[in-house]
């Protein structure tokens, strides 16, 4: 299950941002993914340290219980409260509204892709991980950012590199974001 996991997350930083998403935001989907494959490492960094704290401890040791079932929505929602909330603190939040609503839409998509590619074992043997709540994985994930290189500075090269391929909006605000 760990390993469907970890591939599942692997395939999915190689795949592209779909041109309807790209689009809405006002960029290039081979862009975008151009920048995110400067960051390659990092994301790779970035998925073996969350597959780490977070799956790995949920799998199975020792006799099976029952776990309660859990919910991507609810993710979905704790994070990007998470994300917002970083936006705000930066002040940058209505700079970037189109963007972080293409974001969440690809983000979603992405959410959606691994549910599926790792769920075959769990409805197979009717299982679930023992995850920790939805805002501890988002602060584990925070934690996974921080020590992958996507900090302050990571960030913003990110959000540099997205300002050059065509999401203007970034231009004046990537110097102002940063993570706490």
């Amino acid at each position: 299950m760990e390993q469907d996991i970890l591939t599942a997350l692997r395939l999915r930083g190689s795949l592209r941002l779909p041109s309807r998403h790209a689009s809405q935001a006002g960029v290039s989907g081979d862009m975008v993914h151009q920048c995110f494959q400067q960051v390659r490492s990092q994301v790779d960094s970035l998925i073996q340290c969350y597959t780490d704290s977070v799956f790995t401890p949920g799998c199975a040791k020792g006799a099976p219980q029952m776990v309660p079932k859990r919910y991507m929505e609810t993710f979905k929602l704790a994070l990007f409260t998470e994300m917002n909330k970083v936006l705000a603190q930066s002040g940058i939040q209505e700079q970037v509204i189109p963007f972080v609503k293409a974001g969440k839409k690809f983000t979603s998509c992405g959410m959606n892709c691994v549910q599926r590619a790792t769920s075959s074992c769990r409805k197979q043997h009717n299982c679930e991980l023992l995850l920790p709540s939805d805002n501890v994985m988002v602060q584990k994930l925070r934690t996974c950012m921080q020590s992958s290189g996507f900090g302050t500075a990571g960030v913003q090269q990110v959000c540099n590199c997205l300002a050059n391929a065509g999401a203007n909006q970034f231009a004046s605000v990537c110097n102002r974001l940063t993570i706490i």
